[in-house]
């Protein structure tokens, strides 16, 4: 469980200052939880540890099925650590330095997010709506909730998405089962990602990040071999 954590705009490592001032976004949306815990994954028998290290949230997503994005991702970033994991095969080539696990929402009908409640905070005293939801230090989240390898899931090897990890390679573990929301927590979410100063004198609003929402560009000439890992659907069947 996370506690007393919140989203917010982290640097990137490599932001230059003089970009930075020029009004180029070189951050991104994330919480640093470092310390909160780890995955643990079986390569050749032996254990391997990623420690966890940021979590990312992204509207709308970044990876895309059949072309179509969902309405938002939740990225895990995890760290390999060297010394809890099995020093015979601290070194192949085969485990990437970084592992991030995806969790992908759609909107729905007559749904809500847990997640979602606990990550965003309402000021009741506002009665613009567009000032009214913000990211709230979280009580207690449990990421748990969103993992069961009884479910299926894709496995691929690609790099990082921001610029401070692009470059790095990184293995990509993402649920094929997807997570609902409903149409107004997805617009809570949009306007907390804004993040705004309200002029009382002027009774304007400024926006400084992400208008549109932050999936990235998708790259048309890139492509990956994509692994599918085929387990059992809820009712035993193949899938």
């Amino acid at each position: 469980p996370i506690n007393n954590l919140k989203f917010t705009y982290l640097e990137s490592k490599n932001s230059p200052t003089k970009a930075s001032q020029e009004g180029t976004n070189y951050g991104y949306l994330g919480m640093s939880v470092s310390g909160y815990g780890s995955a643990f994954f079986l390569y050749l028998n032996k254990t391997v540890t990623y420690d966890l290290k940021e979590l990312r949230l992204h509207v709308y997503s970044e990876h895309t099925f059949e072309g179509h994005k969902m309405d938002l991702e939740l990225q895990l970033v995890h760290e390999k650590n060297s010394d809890k994991t099995d020093q015979s095969i601290v070194g192949s080539d085969e485990l990437n330095e970084f592992l991030t696990m995806s969790v992908l929402f759609s909107i729905a009908r007559d749904k809500k997010s847990k997640f979602i409640e606990d990550i965003i905070e309402e000021d009741e005293d506002r009665t613009d709506e567009r000032l009214r939801y913000k990211f709230a230090f979280v009580k207690s989240l449990d990421l748990n909730q969103f993992f069961n390898f009884n479910e299926p899931y894709y496995l691929y090897k690609g790099s990082g998405t921001t610029p401070f990890d692009c470059g790095k390679p990184m293995t990509w573990l993402v649920n094929k089962k997807v997570e609902y929301l409903s149409e107004k927590q997805m617009r809570q979410i949009q306007i907390a990602m804004m993040d705004f100063d309200f002029d009382d004198t002027e009774k304007s609003i400024t926006y400084h990040h992400y208008p549109n929402g932050n999936s990235r560009i998708v790259k048309p000439d890139y492509q990956t071999r994509i692994t599918y890992v085929e387990n059992t659907d809820r009712d035993g069947d193949d899938v």
